[in-house]
């Protein structure tokens, strides 16, 4: 098992496979379609802390990105979690509903393997970060 684990709350199943394969081979990924399926492996078996960063799509069916991330803050171990919203929308009020959720950051999936590839990127760069 590798040492470093990361969780991918999306819907789109290409979308967490080319998540996936960029954090291939150094990191485990684990996915959950819905926010709802998220929140009940975290209030079960999958404890908050074995994660180094929680990416959570911002535009999910049911419970939205923001919405989920505010759910994870107020379940044991939220407050230390390590949270991202990575969304194919750059909306201002998203990424506002976001960080006002408890997001520790936010960024764009763009168009492009590339741009993908950068925001998962800065997402793992925040989740290395200092908890503010």
């Amino acid at each position: 098992m590798s040492a470093v684990r990361v969780g991918v709350v999306e819907d789109s199943r290409e979308d967490f496979l080319a998540v996936q394969r960029i954090l291939a081979p150094d990191v485990e990924v684990l996915r959950w379609p819905t926010g709802e399926q998220a929140l009940a492996a975290f209030e079960g078996r999958d404890r908050l802390d074995d994660f180094a960063l929680v990416i959570v799509d911002g535009n999910l069916p049911g419970m939205d990105g923001p919405e989920v991330v505010d759910a994870i803050r107020h379940i044991p171990g939220g407050d230390r979690a390590r949270l991202a919203v990575l969304s194919g929308s750059d909306d201002p009020a998203l990424v506002t509903r976001a960080l006002r959720a408890g997001a520790d950051c936010f960024a764009s999936k763009g168009s492009t393997l590339q741009s993908l590839k950068n925001a998962v990127a800065l997402c793992m760069t925040e989740a290395d970060a200092p908890a503010s």
